[in-house]
């Protein structure tokens, strides 16, 4: 329900402002919103591990709540192990700078 508000929240303000960048910089890339996903994450791997030991009666609900965590798993990965910016190469060329959106340098 948490992440549900927040999103709604989100895309509210991304109306309201008329700008995806500010809703990108106010929730989206927010340390917080990363953890809104870990908190849902550990909420849903114990509400499956309560079920345990799994009856085959229960096959569909697991391969749901499995699904939900892996896809979860795959959204948190990308919170903390991606950015955001740009890189141009032009046609023949080779470069190793990418420029954030705030204009630092990563070197690569």
């Amino acid at each position: 329900m948490l992440i549900l508000v927040v999103l709604v929240r989100a895309t509210v303000y991304e109306s309201q402002t008329g700008s995806s960048e500010a809703a990108y910089a106010s929730f989206y890339n927010a340390d917080w919103f990363g953890v809104v996903f870990l908190v849902f994450f550990v909420t849903l791997y114990c509400a499956t591990l309560r079920k345990f030991p799994f009856r085959t009666s229960q096959l569909g609900w697991l391969c749901v709540h499995a699904g939900l965590l892996i896809l979860l798993v795959g959204c948190m990965a990308m919170f903390w192990g991606s950015f955001m910016g740009n890189m141009q190469i032009l046609e023949g060329q080779t470069k190793s700078k990418a420029f954030y959106s705030d204009k630092r340098e990563l070197h690569v």
